[in-house]
């Protein structure tokens, strides 16, 4: 099952690094990856029960005007590369599961 773990090895380390570049770079790398193409029509889960899309839409580097909302959009970048870094290291531990959409 983990014909991806290759390529995803290198990118979970940039996922899990201290400095947000290398996790911006790490999940713009996911989302051009192969296995996100081999996701495409499928749904993901770890326990079997709530199944997800595995949607990785872009993360907002464009300064905002309002200074005081900058907060707002690293949260939702944070959100993001959580949400991918979760399902790659699922997918390392061989916990992932995956079902085609019907």
């Amino acid at each position: 099952m983990l014909e991806f773990e290759k390529e995803l090895s290198n990118i979970a380390d940039m996922l899990c690094s201290n400095d947000e570049e290398t996790r911006f770079l790490g999940y713009n790398l996911l989302r051009s990856s192969k296995f996100k193409q081999s996701m495409r029509g499928k749904v993901w889960s770890e326990n079997n029960m709530s199944f997800y899309k595995f949607n990785l839409f872009a993360v907002n580097r464009k300064p905002l005007k309002d200074p005081n909302n900058n907060c707002y959009r690293i949260y939702h970048n944070d959100n993001k590369i959580e949400f991918a870094r979760k399902v790659v290291l699922l997918y390392l531990e061989n916990k992932l599961i995956i079902r085609e959409l019907k």
